[in-house]
Order: structure tokens, then C-alpha cells, then sequence
């Protein structure tokens, strides 16, 4: 694991998100098991389960499993389409039958607080491997909400230089199969429900969503949560005044100099973009981000 990965991981701990590293056997033993025993499922079912119950105490047993269903079993053509369905309901719920006085009527199921964000359940899995028809793939983390996948991360060493998003935006088209060079290279059901991909090298960071092309991976603007006075403190980072090496002591301010060079660096960029209470608030808002993927 490098040094790109390391700071992301602690953002995200530092940010609120419960970290599992799914390489340590039982951790991978743990989320096998949530996932119903098999790799290709991508869903963590019990912490789906427990949110739902927890938002909508009137479900039934019935009525929980097709709302899982609802998100798991996506009937779609093309990837696009099955993120589509997901992301709908996801954001606008879906409609189940409950029982009301005695008469049955239908109710709208919610998989997330909307309107208190932090008491949702946060996670962050670090190498989860996930098998597609062929091979399996392993993105280096991949960010949950209520057990439902919603970003990946892939982290690279800035020592490869201008090569570093070329070579982050070819693993995500190869993870979603996207082109007939990667048929059969991925696992494209990962991205039935994510609907943000980061590429990050510490000192940097671009975002896509599903099947955004390479060339269309830009930088995030918004500084929202973070200050937007400068210097910004990080929970994570440290700068050596030198090359910028990140160093993991409880964070410091961002010195100046580098902060006048007009870059959003990795963790500002993670920051902004996975933020609890935004990374819940943006599957109301990310009508606008999913056309980036359709153009």
C-alpha cells in the first residue's frame, strides 16, 4: 500500500467512516458473509437490512426483501440502465404494501437520512475483491452507505507521473467493462450502485461517474465542507515544506505556497466529495453529475 492510499484511508476514518481492510483474512471472512457468501454480490446486506428497518419500522420481512431486492437485482440491458434504476430508487425510494389500520396500502421505502445524514452508517473497504464472470477485481476502496456501494477510489504513486490518471481511468473502464478489450476483465455489477469514481496521487484528484470516459475526468471545484479560507487544516496531512509528502501526525495547516498553486490536492478533493452528510445529500443532487457518464 502506498503513500496515496494511506492518506485517503485516514481521511475517511478521520471524516467519520468505520475502515476495513478486506486483505486481513477475517475481515474478509466477515464481508464475504454479508455479501450472502459470494463475491460477486456487492451489497452488505445485514447493515442494508438493519437501516432500512431502523428508517422504515413499518417494513415487514416481505417487504424488506424486496426492497433489497430493489437494489440488488437491477433488470436492466446495460450498465448505464441498471445504474439508472439503482440510483432512483435510491434517491426517490421505492413503494411497498404495509399494512394501515387494518387495510393494506402503499408506503415508500428510504435507504438513507436525508435529513440527518450522520446517523447513517458509513464504511470504507479497502481492496474488496469482487468477481466478475472471469476474473475478480479489487478496487483499492470502495465507500459504503448503509451497506450500498456508492464510490470507488483508486490511488496511485505520483512517481508515475503524467501517467498516473491515464493509468487510474483505465482500471475503472476495466472494472466496469467498458469496450470490447475488457470483456470479461471486470465486474461492471460494482457499478450497478456507484455513482462517483475518484482517481487520486496524493497530490492530486479527478472524479467521473459510471462510464464516464477517461477524458472527461475532471477536477471537483466546490470546497464545501471544507473552509473556504485558506490555509485549511486536514485531519491527515502534513507537508514538509520539501515535496509535499504526506506524514500521518493528527494534521497541520496546508502551508501557503502550496496552497496558491490552484490544485485540489487528494485529500481536499476526498474531503469535499465524501463528506458524510454531502455523500448522502448528492444522491438527491447527482441528476446533473450522471451526464458527464451519458455524453
Amino acid at each position: 500500500m502506498h503513500q496515496s492510499e494511506l492518506t485517503a484511508l485516514d481521511l475517511l476514518s478521520a471524516l467519520g467512516y468505520q475502515r476495513i481492510d478486506a486483505r486481513d483474512e477475517s475481515a474478509r471472512a466477515q464481508l464475504l458473509d454479508e455479501r450472502g457468501g459470494s463475491e460477486r454480490a456487492v451489497v452488505l446486506l445485514p447493515r442494508l437490512e438493519r437501516a432500512l428497518r431502523r428508517l422504515n419500522p413499518w417494513l415487514t420481512d416481505d417487504g424488506v426483501r424486496r426492497a433489497v431486492r430493489a437494489v440488488t437485482h437491477a433488470d436492466a440491458a446495460t450498465l448505464i440502465e441498471a445504474n439508472e434504476k439503482v440510483w432512483v430508487a435510491l434517491t426517490y425510494g421505492v413503494s411497498v404494501d404495509a399494512e394501515e389500520n387494518g387495510r393494506k396500502a402503499s408506503r415508500t421505502v428510504r435507504y438513507f437520512d436525508f435529513e440527518t445524514p450522520h446517523t447513517n452508517e458509513f464504511l470504507a473497504v479497502q481492496q474488496l475483491r469482487v468477481t466478475g464472470t472471469r476474473k475478480g477485481i479489487a478496487p483499492d476502496i470502495t465507500v459504503f452507505v448503509n451497506g450500498i456501494p456508492l464510490a470507488v477510489i483508486e490511488c496511485k504513486a505520483p512517481t508515475l507521473g503524467e501517467e498516473w490518471l491515464q493509468d487510474a481511468t483505465d482500471q475503472f473502464e476495466r472494472y466496469q467493462e467498458l469496450g470490447e478489450k475488457w470483456r470479461g476483465q471486470g465486474a461492471p455489477q460494482l457499478f450497478h450502485a456507484i455513482q462517483l469514481a475518484i482517481a487520486a496521487c496524493g497530490q492530486g484528484a479527478y472524479y467521473g461517474t459510471v462510464t464516464t470516459p477517461g477524458r472527461w475526468y475532471a477536477q471537483w471545484k466546490s470546497t464545501h465542507p471544507l473552509p473556504a479560507d485558506r490555509p485549511r487544516r486536514l485531519p491527515c496531512r502534513q507537508y514538509d515544506g520539501r515535496d509535499h509528502d504526506a506524514r500521518h501526525d493528527g494534521g497541520v495547516d496546508v502551508p501557503e505556497e502550496h496552497e496558491g498553486n490552484g490544485r485540489q490536492d487528494e485529500d481536499e478533493v476526498i474531503a469535499q466529495i465524501t463528506a458524510p452528510p454531502r455523500r448522502v445529500r448528492e444522491e438527491r443532487q447527482l441528476g446533473q453529475v450522471e451526464a458527464i457518464g451519458r455524453e
